[in-house]
């Protein structure tokens, strides 16, 4: 199949095309927004705007051009098997993209914390997350790009403080290998209103700018899409 033309934002591993409708209605985007994906993906009758359409593709099989003037990635880099394949992928986003590209997924940073407490986080034990990398495993990935001279800016940031061990995300540490979220009638009990006195998050987010002196005006930009608790890193204010 054919890639459209005219792209805006492309959204990479768009899985059932709920990221994509997201990013398109979220960052107020009028142009033609693109979900790829291996799988077909197959949204309700009606459900997707006029303005966005989906298409089955590796995304590492793109042409090596400036596709689309964003890039996406939600939740896509945990299920890749290693780091190489990870940098990889977020090197074919920088390639593809004009301004920017965005990514934002689970964060596995406060996994040590959680274990000393006797909890785990439940995407932390997905044997879908195959890539559980921490934050200064992204930065190195991102220095690398940057190195390289594909972006020109980048930050990490996270979001979505888990304040207690009641959070739904939080399960006991003898809960069973892939459950989802914390489910009283479902899953092992666990002490509930535990404080946790670490900054723990739920989620981490990658801003590599393409273009020099626009990383600010870029994560204001994002803030109507997913709000930051706190900058990890950044190679200018933001």
């Amino acid at each position: 199949m054919a890639m459209p033309s005219n792209v805006e934002a492309l959204d990479i591993g768009c899985g059932d095309g709920k990221s994509t409708l997201a990013v398109a209605t979220r960052l107020g985007i009028e142009g033609q927004v693109l979900g790829v994906d291996r799988q077909q993906t197959r949204l309700p009758d009606g459900e997707a705007p006029l303005n966005v359409s989906f298409m089955p593709a590796d995304a590492m099989d793109l042409p090596n051009s400036k596709l689309a003037q964003v890039s996406t990635l939600y939740n896509v880099l945990p299920g890749l098997p290693n780091a190489g394949a990870v940098l990889a992928m977020l090197r074919k986003a920088a390639i593809v993209s004009r301004d920017f590209v965005f990514v934002s997924q689970v964060q596995f940073d406060s996994t040590p914390h959680l274990i000393r407490r006797g909890f785990k986080a439940y995407y932390s034990d997905l044997t879908s997350n195959r890539y559980q990398g921490s934050s200064f495993d992204y930065l190195r990935m991102l220095r690398s790009l940057f190195d390289e001279g594909l972006i020109a800016d980048y930050a990490l940031l996270e979001c979505e403080r888990i304040r207690d061990s009641s959070d739904p995300v939080i399960h006991s540490l003898q809960s069973p290998p892939d459950s989802g979220p914390y489910d009283p009638s479902m899953h092992r009990h666990k002490t509930l209103d535990v404080p946790f006195s670490e900054p723990i998050f739920k989620r981490m987010q990658l801003i590599l700018c393409k273009k020099p002196a626009q990383l600010g005006k870029i994560a204001r930009r994002l803030k109507a899409l997913e709000k930051p608790d706190n900058v990890i890193y950044s190679t200018m204010a933001i």
